[in-house]
């Protein structure tokens, strides 16, 4: 299965983006919700790719061609994997060769309006968003509807699954409510805290998340 955490809050993971640009500081491809995902899949016994969506370097993007920039990293998960380079044109035939070759591929987009991501939405056999409640407003409803609904007209049968802190919360309430209304196929589960690095026993939400996408 392709899986797809999609998050247009972005600050509320441990960035990915904290990679740095550079490879070489890339050795751990650390502390994301789907960095997480696919080490546990993999520890599972699962052959898993991690495909990451490199952050957006402005200067740099100043003086390239958009087709000349490597957007994405790809990683095996498992012994002796390297990270590769993927420019935004090879995603494609990336996604394409890795339903052959892997059991899982779990991909990380944390910017939703980046040229490639409505193909890998398009792609994908599960697109899991978040939602802070606190930070959530009619634009960004507005555009994650849009999302959805364009990649669904390549593929129809996209199921969603929403993440949302503060479930409990009338606000949450009206936004699951509004969002039912405007999205079709579409589940949500409580977003608890995700355990930071080197908090490995502290992993319930962790587990609930995985269950609910996995449903093991």
């Amino acid at each position: 299965m392709i899986l797809t955490i999609a998050s247009q809050e972005a600050s509320s993971l441990p960035p990915l983006s904290a990679y740095a640009q550079d490879l070489a500081s890339t050795t751990s491809i650390a502390s994301s919700i789907a960095a997480a995902l696919a080490r546990r899949r993999a520890n599972a016994g699962r052959n898993v790719l991690l495909i990451c969506q490199k952050p957006a370097d402005k200067q740099a993007r100043q003086h390239a061609h958009e087709s000349e920039e490597s957007a994405w990293l790809a990683t095996e998960m498992k012994a002796g994997a390297r990270v590769r380079k993927l420019a935004m044109e090879e995603i494609a035939s990336e996604l394409s060769t890795a339903k052959d070759l892997y059991h899982d591929v779990v991909i990380d987009m944390p910017r939703l309006q980046h040229g490639d991501s409505l193909y890998v939405l398009a792609a994908t056999g599960l697109a899991v968003f978040e939602i802070q409640v606190s930070s959530w407003n009619p634009d960004r409803q507005k555009r994650l509807v849009q999302r959805i609904s364009a990649a669904r007209s390549w593929n129809p049968g996209l199921p969603v699954l929403v993440m949302v802190d503060d479930m409990d919360s009338l606000a949450a309430h009206s936004i699951i409510s509004k969002l039912s209304e405007r999205v079709p196929n579409i589940r949500f589960i409580h977003q608890h805290a995700m355990p930071q690095q080197g908090q490995a026993n502290n992993d319930a939400s962790l587990t609930a998340l995985y269950q609910a996408i996995y449903r093991c």
